[in-house]
């Protein structure tokens, strides 16, 4: 009876959740409002709707691959010191601090807004917080692409795991 009352919850939760985002959508289909007004709204909306206690997923935790010996645990990936160590040894290291500038903060920023969230692959459309702002031709360490406004675009985790597994 008591795992009946928990599914029930929990379904009324998400239902809450994806009705957000769709009156969202609707919102800004019918007002024609793309403002970074009705964007703020809309993630705040989404902020309280997180501290309400809406069900999120946690991954159980394991030992960090990154060493045999490792003490920490982590859900996915390495812990905090064998991400670092890994960074630090990256073939292409210097390139990859041009992601933790300012200026690509501002840039990653501005693509976000102006795309409202919403991921740029054609048929996905899914409006997350959490987009990869993604190079649209490689720049392969060239900084003129890098930089280039118009070579960028917010993908969804799973359209940006899915255009760069291809090696694009």
């Amino acid at each position: 009876m008591v795992w009946m009352d928990v599914t029930e919850q929990r379904s009324k939760r998400c239902a809450r959740a994806t009705s957000a985002v769709s009156v969202h959508r609707r919102h800004r289909r019918a007002s024609g409002d793309q403002s970074e007004v009705s964007i703020a709204l809309w993630l705040s909306e989404r902020r309280a709707a997180v501290t309400e206690g809406w069900p999120m997923s946690t991954a159980p935790l394991h030992p960090c691959p990154g060493s045999p010996t490792c003490p920490h645990r982590v859900r996915s990936g390495l812990c905090a010191e064998h991400s670092l160590q890994k960074e630090r040894t990256r073939a292409n290291r210097d390139v990859r601090k041009w992601y933790y500038t300012e200026r690509w903060k501002r840039l990653r920023h501005q693509v976000l807004l102006e795309q409202h969230y919403t991921c740029a692959e054609p048929g996905c459309g899914r409006v997350e917080l959490s987009l990869n702002v993604d190079h649209i031709e490689p720049h392969r360490g060239d900084p003129a692409k890098f930089w280039n406004r118009a070579n960028l675009r917010g993908l969804c985790h799973s359209c940006h795991a899915r255009k760069t597994g291809r090696g694009e």
